[in-house]
């Protein structure tokens, strides 16, 4: 699996229909807990064409908050939006909103 890294915002999901190819691990989930205390995250995804966006399962592995991108997360070719959700006792104390992309493949839809 692909260890992605934020650039500037955004992340490449990887071309449409990969299926567990890459994995998102959010750093800045560790420095929110070191401000706001222990606390879990949420994610949700708006894929490109998209009229309502998705919660994502997120997993923790070694303390460390990531998203496995599924087939369904690159099943759309462009630009989409996903925002991540810091949640201390019920409460939302902080959030960030990235860039998510998806390129074509050479074969065209895979789904």
């Amino acid at each position: 699996m692909i260890e992605v890294k934020q650039l500037c915002g955004q992340l490449c999901l990887g071309l449409q229909g990969e299926n567990l190819a890459r994995v998102i691990y959010f750093d800045e989930a560790s420095e929110w807990r070191d401000k706001f205390g222990e606390g879990t995250c949420e994610l949700l995804h708006l894929r490109n064409g998209d009229t309502e966006p998705y919660p994502v399962k997120l997993d923790k592995e070694d303390g460390r908050w990531c998203w496995k991108i599924t087939a369904s997360d690159t099943a759309k070719v462009g630009d989409g939006k996903c925002e991540l959700y810091y949640i201390v006792n019920d409460v939302v104390v902080k959030s960030k909103i990235l860039t998510t992309n998806v390129l074509n493949s050479l074969g065209g839809e895979v789904l």
